[in-house]
């Protein structure tokens, strides 16, 4: 992506009520979170124009609190809209994107090769887990992936976009899933515009 002005991106973020007032009375900023399940790298997650998946995601995290989809547990699930302007983006939706990350893959591997390490790998959270939710693999490219450009002199990207295929089919032999959706990871907070109330959600 180019250009100064940069692109306009509308997301949202599923989190606790107290949360969502704290960051639309601005008492509180997001800051990058670094899970193992974290797969498209350490950074603040959204879902990019859909309040109804990160609604779905406060609902699920709060619903089970074991599970530590949060930092902290939620006990009113919400959500707040997010306005961010990207002008260096990493879409994993496309063949560039992907390209980008197998280099970063090979790269890894000899990097883990000489410190005689093994190689992370995506796995269950659960047994119920079909989508590998630990993606310590994923995540560990693309954190090395940013590393790679800082060490180059160049900016890392302010935003890492990745659709993530996810749930049970809709219908019979459908490949379209229940709960698929597209995240973004937004390694630093310096592109997010402001936070906006979501009427719909309320």
């Amino acid at each position: 992506m180019s250009g100064s002005a940069g692109r306009l991106v509308v997301a949202h973020h599923g989190c606790d009520r107290k949360v969502r007032d704290a960051l639309l009375d601005g008492s509180l900023d997001l800051k990058p979170s670094s899970n193992p399940y974290d797969w498209l790298g350490p950074g603040i997650y959204f879902f990019e124009d859909d309040w109804k998946r990160a609604l779905y995601f406060a609902q699920t995290a709060a619903a089970n609190p074991e599970r530590k989809y949060t930092a902290k547990p939620i006990e009113k699930p919400s959500v707040v809209g997010v306005i961010l302007r990207v002008e260096r983006w990493l879409d994993m939706a496309t063949q560039e994107g992907i390209d980008e990350f197998l280099i970063a893959h090979q790269s890894l591997v000899k990097v883990m090769h000489a410190k005689g390490t093994k190689m992370p790998i995506n796995k269950p959270a659960s047994d119920d887990d079909k989508e590998m939710l630990l993606r310590n693999l994923d995540r560990a490219v693309f954190k090395l992936l940013h590393e790679g450009r800082m060490q180059q002199g160049l900016p890392i990207y302010q935003a890492v976009r990745g659709p993530f295929t996810q749930g049970d089919p809709v219908v019979d032999t459908s490949a379209i899933r229940r709960h698929t959706h597209i995240q973004l990871a937004v390694p630093q907070s310096d592109c997010i515009v402001g936070y906006f109330r979501v009427r719909e959600a309320e």
